[in-house]
């Protein structure tokens, strides 16, 4: 037995590192695809603005199921701005409206007074994803190692 557990031991390092080197090459080839990057169906993002708090604050990870597909009033999303595909928005959906194409949704921080004029009416094209947590501890983890610091 004592064996059976050194053979594993040696072992571990190799399977922890194969399986490092596969999440690295998923997250460059979805980033190279212009795609976001997911773990078992789930993205990461670090909030960079104060527009969700006292929900969600600046600094924080958030996590985001990206498979989800079916999105209500009051859900917090994260979604690409339309107009502005590269920026990416984490809102609460304040309205959604039914269409003969689809359903139109309408988002807000929860600390800005209204809604702003791209993120009203806008399709669920945009949308990456549910958000389903968050971590503060990670966010500062995260911003630690790619700010520089």
């Amino acid at each position: 037995m004592k064996k059976f557990g050194l053979k594993l031991l040696n072992f571990l390092p190799f399977l922890f590192l194969f399986l490092a080197i596969a999440l690295i090459v998923q997250i460059v080839v979805s980033l190279k695809n212009e795609r976001t990057p997911t773990i078992f169906g789930y993205g990461m993002f670090l909030v960079v603005s104060p527009s969700m708090e006292d929900e969600i604050m600046t600094g924080d990870l958030i996590f985001v199921n990206t498979k989800a597909t079916e999105f209500n009033e009051q859900d917090i999303i994260t979604f690409h701005q339309p107009g502005e595909e590269s920026i990416i928005i984490t809102h609460k959906i304040v309205n959604k409206v039914s269409t003969p194409t689809g359903y139109l949704y309408t988002t807000k921080g929860v600390n800005n007074p209204e809604s702003l004029s791209w993120e009203i009416k806008f399709s669920g094209d945009y949308i990456i994803g549910k958000y389903v947590g968050k971590s503060a501890f990670l966010g500062d983890i995260y911003h630690s190692i790619f700010s520089g610091r």
